[in-house]
């Protein structure tokens, strides 16, 4: 089973060697879904083949 991703946030735009950086990333889940989107968002920014793996 894989996820989709929505949106991936890096800590930093540079870095340099030693240093570490952060990767967050949001993975479309249905719970996900609920809690950031309304049924109109939902329908403007995405197609249903986006949303079902």
């Amino acid at each position: 089973m894989g996820y989709k991703i929505y949106n991936v946030a890096l800590s930093k735009q540079n870095v340099s060697a030693g240093e570490r950086l952060t990767i967050s990333v949001d993975i479309i889940t249905w719970d996900w879904l609920k809690k950031q989107m309304t049924w109109n968002s939902l329908k403007n920014k995405f197609k249903w083949s986006d949303l079902i793996g």
